[in-house]
């Protein structure tokens, strides 16, 4: 591993961060790797809904409130320009819609 330092400054603190030569960190890389699990986590109940077209058992409720927050931070990468942030609330966002939307269409 090719490692070097960076500093990286946040408010009044300073943090020295490793980063690998292609200039990503480890910070970065927990929030890539998290972006992914959480992003690819709808896609077997998506699939399975779109299949079954059965939402019977999915909360309404949850999926709405979860739209919204997903929405919420896209809009949030937006603002700060934050293209993993995009990326995944983009694809989160398409997920939960088409979720939602077979929820409201077949209960």
């Amino acid at each position: 591993m090719n490692l070097k330092s960076a500093e990286i400054w946040a408010g009044d603190l300073t943090v020295k961060e490793k980063v690998w030569a292609n200039g990503m960190s480890a910070t970065s890389l927990v929030g890539f790797l998290a972006a992914i699990c959480t992003t690819t986590a709808y896609i077997p109940q998506a699939v399975r809904a779109w299949r079954t077209r059965s939402t019977h058992d999915l909360s309404l409720k949850m999926y709405v409130i979860m739209t919204t927050g997903t929405a919420l931070w896209l809009l949030y990468g937006v603002i700060n320009v934050d293209w993993p942030l995009i990326a995944a609330n983009t694809v989160s966002l398409g997920l939960t819609v088409s979720i939602l939307f077979l929820k409201f269409r077949h209960g």
